[in-house]
């Protein structure tokens, strides 16, 4: 547990997990919910009926442009960072923007029970493989292609591992 804090207190680290998470959340199909009975009224004034099933499918609203920049097809980690000439209060509230529209693990009284153990996870994994090997790609040039069923999944993406 104190590798992965340490691991997890690491910035650009920290931010490139966040931008995988965001480009290929775990999820990619609708996270479904049931409109409650008082109905639903949208911010644009649009009224939702009772028991219509409703839902945001993570992998579409983590390429919102509005949020995330013109660039959300490219893996950019440095979008979760302070940028050069950002004033602490700008980056905050990008942040928090970015926070509230990342539904990677769900949202709000469904989020995931497990996203605090997958995080803890994927911190020590990554932080892990980086620190005792050199990763590389096999076919640099190569598209591979994303498989989207409820849990989405990266086919041609081969990575060669050495001990360093």
């Amino acid at each position: 547990a104190r590798a992965c804090l340490k691991a997890r207190a690491l910035p650009y680290l920290d931010a490139c997990v966040r931008e995988a998470m965001r480009m290929h959340p775990p999820v990619g199909m609708i996270l479904e919910r049931f409109v409650p009975p008082q109905g639903l009224d949208l911010p644009d004034g649009t009224k939702v009926p009772p028991g219509v099933a409703v839902g945001l499918n993570p992998y579409v609203i983590n390429r919102n442009t509005s949020v995330w920049g013109e660039d959300v097809e490219a893996f950019r980690p440095e979008r979760w960072l302070q940028q050069d000439g950002e004033s602490e209060e700008s980056f905050s509230a990008r942040l928090a923007n970015m926070n509230a529209c990342d539904l990677t693990f769900g949202a709000g009284s469904r989020i995931c029970v497990g996203k605090h153990l997958g995080l803890v996870e994927t911190f020590k994994v990554v932080a892990t493989l980086i620190a005792r090997y050199s990763l590389e790609m096999v076919y640099p040039d190569r598209e591979w292609h994303v498989i989207n069923s409820w849990f989405m999944r990266q086919e041609g993406f081969e990575v060669r591992l050495s001990k360093r």
